[in-house]
């Protein structure tokens, strides 16, 4: 088997199609099964899937040693796994229209599957993270413990008693569920996942040849969506599929050519993803600011109003973005200036607390609420010459208030502070970094990422988040990818710390995102004396440490940092944004004795309530809103509405200030206990 691989690693590396295609079909289901343990829902474990595979295809030549192959494709797995939790932080969970519902296979038969995937996932979901990946591989992709071993790069030994454990954790109902289920979850039960990802790797390969070829076979595959077969669909295993469509890809990529040939073929110009965000490609080319491929979709007879799944058109979101050219090629081609966004569409927001407010919107509001006066003035007349305040960050009484409830409240930032962020994958650290990073621009700061990336987030990645978020104006940075020489990315970092410097020569507060990795801590460790020096002057850093940094998050804070901030898992996944875990997120701000008072008070309510649901399952299904009500509202108030999600969850950003923010904290405190004499 070792033999094989070498080969067909080797062969796939020189740009053998077939060879690529034998290392999707050996791999495809230990892909899935980890995406699985990792997510706990198959439908994005077959979204990750078909990421990991086009990514591995792209960068299949940097792997030097082809054996170690397995290993590799489970760190890109790590990766996207991250991202797809990063977007469903920002998007609305979807659900498919009655209309597109196969009516004729029988209820019983479906709702008896759909009740043994939930109640396979609620067994596995309550096994330690270790314990899952094992025994998913195990059944899931049905191979060896040394092919498991080689797959997590662990002992034999330890793969065998993590296996031992789960199983008997899972006792005999769990792995029933398993055998009755998991077979009808695998890609490798269908041709059409193969065939599917050998299509997209070449549109996202840019392989225009192999595009040609593949859609004159197959003409259907110009309207493909990055998602599983609609077999498993319509048997009622997985959902309809929910990912990008082959048009969408391109706007993605800014592949004109790619997208002349999907029209060509007879791509839908108007057709909206199944994703979470029920996107058309017009839509997508307003939110990665795309003028020629927008002008190109409108010539091609897309509507200008399509409206997404969080209730908003393209005009909306060029507004609430700030593009002028989209703005103007939208209005040219005839949208509606006047139309209003419709709120979300009957889907929740993936945010727990964040409700549609019932007010609808002109692109014209969206752009005076998005802080885009000018372009408001532009697009309504004389009717908008007001000003609404924007969320930005404010400097007061020896703090910075940032106006994101979580942090203001649990870990308050000094006027001169240096962060320590402990990585987390699946958190929605990108995102708060991103806000953050927002919020500071905002105030009139210099905003600054530099430091080394790290596997499995390298350059490209971090520039592709950037502009997706809409914030790559507002971000200077200075990375190199982790795949370039040593000395490469130290240049890189040390441009980054001089942009940081010229930016306090000429006067300027810079918000610095530092990043640092395993084998460069002695370059991070060696400017901190510089970077505690220059907060005083002006300067707040947040540095964000290694994947796999074996310290983890501090008990207690160390010199000379200020603060730390630690993201809870449990909270990610039950869709409270930011996932700030107050217990393990210190500041040496000194808090007033009311301040302090009504921390304390609320993380033991908090404690007391993570007794009774420690994975915030309860919580997220809506089982502890009338047992524990005080404890819930917390949670829903210190979760929160970000300016870079606003297109996405049709919802503007918010910021609450300090004064505001300890009297709602008292208020929801006193309601569990009337008697209270806070």
């Amino acid at each position: 088997m070792q033999a094989d691989l070498q080969a067909q690693v080797k062969a796939a590396q020189s740009g053998d199609s077939d060879a690529f295609r034998w290392l999707v079909s050996r791999f495809q289901d230990q892909v899935t099964a980890a995406a699985y343990s990792w997510t706990g829902d198959t439908e994005t474990a077959r979204e990750v899937a078909q990421e990991v595979f086009l990514e591995a295809h792209l960068n299949l030549t940097q792997l030097s040693t082809p054996l170690s192959f397995p290993g590799w494709l489970r760190r890109i797995v790590t990766k996207h796994c991250d991202r797809v939790t990063r977007r469903r932080q920002l998007a609305l969970a979807s659900t498919q229209p009655d209309d597109q519902v196969d009516h004729t296979i029988d209820p019983a038969r479906a709702a008896e599957r759909s009740q043994l995937a939930e109640q396979l996932r609620l067994a596995v979901a309550a096994l330690p993270e270790s314990q899952r990946i094992v025994l998913a591989l195990s059944y899931f992709a049905d191979i060896t413990g040394e092919e498991i071993a080689a797959f997590l790069e662990l002992p034999l030994t330890t793969v065998k008693k993590r296996l031992h454990d789960a199983r008997r954790k899972l006792k005999e109902h769990g792995e029933r569920l398993m055998q009755e289920s998991i077979n009808h979850m695998k890609p490798s039960s269908n041709s059409t996942f193969t065939e599917e990802v050998t299509f997209f790797i070449a549109l996202r390969n840019r392989d225009h040849d192999e595009v040609a070829r593949l859609l004159a076979a197959n003409p259907a595959l110009a309207n493909a969506e990055q998602d599983w077969s609609h077999e498993l669909a319509h048997q009622r295993v997985l959902p309809f599929p929910n990912r990008a469509t082959a048009l969408i890809t391109t706007v993605e990529l800014d592949d004109e050519i790619g997208m002349e040939q999907l029209l060509a073929a007879g791509a839908d110009p108007d057709g909206l993803c199944g994703c979470a965000t029920g996107e058309s490609a017009v839509w997508a080319a307003a939110l990665f600011n795309r003028p020629r491929h927008l002008s190109r979709l409108l010539v091609a007879g897309a509507n200008p109003d399509v409206i997404s799944a969080a209730g908003n058109s393209p005009l909306h979101v060029a507004a609430m973005r700030g593009y002028d050219e989209i703005v103007e090629i939208l209005l040219e081609a005839g949208a509606d200036p006047m139309l209003l966004d419709q709120g979300i569409r009957d889907k929740p927001p993936l945010v727990a607390n964040v409700r549609d407010d019932g007010t609808r919107r002109t692109a014209a509001d969206w752009a005076l609420r998005s802080g885009h006066q000018a372009l408001a003035s532009r697009l309504a007349g004389d009717g908008h010459d007001d000003t609404v305040p924007v969320c930005r960050a404010k400097w007061r009484d020896g703090r910075i208030e940032t106006g994101i409830r979580a942090i203001d409240f649990f870990s308050p930032l000094p006027e001169h502070s240096l962060i320590r962020f402990p990585f987390g994958a699946g958190v929605g650290m990108l995102v708060l970094m991103g806000e953050l990073s927002l919020r500071f621009s905002a105030a009139g700061s210099a905003v600054v990422w530099t430091g080394f990336t790290q596997p499995p987030f390298d350059r490209q990645d971090f520039d592709a988040e950037l502009s997706e978020l809409g914030i790559q104006s507002a971000v200077t940075a200075h990375l190199a990818s982790f795949s370039r020489p040593a000395s490469e990315r130290r240049e890189a970092f040390n441009e980054g710390l001089a942009a940081i410097a010229a930016h306090r020569h000429a006067g300027r507060h810079v918000f610095a995102v530092i990043m640092s990795t395993q084998g460069f801590e002695q370059e991070i460790e060696a400017c901190l004396p510089t970077l505690v020096e220059a907060a005083e002057g002006g300067l707040t850093p947040l540095v964000m440490t290694p994947f796999k940094d074996e310290d983890g998050p501090w008990k207690s804070l160390r010199a000379p940092f200020t603060n730390q901030w630690t993201l809870d898992r449990s909270r990610a996944n039950a869709r409270l944004y930011p996932a700030i875990d107050p217990t393990r997120s210190p500041s040496d701000y000194p808090m007033s004795g009311r301040h302090a008072v009504l921390r304390s008070n609320v993380i033991d309510v908090m404690a007391g309530y993570r007794e009774t649901d420690p994975t915030l399952e309860k919580f997220a299904r809506g089982e502890s809103e009338r047992s524990h009500p005080v404890a819930c509202k917390l949670l829903n108030y210190f979760s929160q509405s970000f300016q870079i999600a606003t297109p996405f969850g049709g919802v503007p950003g918010d910021e609450t200030g300090m004064a505001q923010l300890l009297d709602d904290v008292e208020r929801l405190l006193a309601d569990g206990n009337p008697d209270s004499s806070l």
